[in-house]
């Protein structure tokens, strides 16, 4: 969702979806499933030249897949991440009126998950939870507007 205010700057609001697959080992991996709102601001955002957008961005929904039964236990049950507020950011340059290239920063900031426990056959109980972690994403776009 785009507000214009005047023809300096527009707020702006997102619902969406991160979807993504850590590989920690050639046999360790992790999905994650992550649903959040988004609200910021945008300079300059249809005139040649500069522009600038920043907000900020909570964790609605999350959940983490380790692949438990993969290493041999008789669950897999999900891990659930804390919910914490991150921010991002871009700064781009319009060249022509629909394009502009975007440099951006995005992430999240997770709280540690509460533990879980599984089992295997003829074994202790074990116990595994996510510890919290920040994690970014660096990137260069080409964006057309329509």
């Amino acid at each position: 969702l785009r507000y214009r205010l005047a023809d300096k700057a527009d707020i702006v609001a997102a619902l969406g979806i991160d979807i993504w697959q850590r590989e920690l080992s050639s046999i360790q991996k992790e999905d994650y499933r992550v649903v959040f709102a988004r609200l910021g601001a945008e300079t300059n955002p249809q005139k040649l030249g500069w522009l600038i957008g920043a907000g900020l961005k909570y964790p609605l929904w999350i959940q983490q897949d380790a692949h438990l039964m993969s290493f041999g236990y008789d669950t897999n049950p999900k891990l659930k991440p804390g919910k914490n507020i991150s921010g991002y950011g871009q700064v781009g340059y319009r060249f022509r009126q629909k394009w502009a290239i975007i440099g951006y920063v995005d992430g999240y900031r997770f709280k540690a998950s509460a533990p879980v426990t599984v089992t295997t056959a003829g074994a202790s109980p074990v116990t595994f939870g996510q510890p919290a972690i920040d994690t970014y994403v660096i990137g260069l776009k080409a964006e057309y507007s329509f």
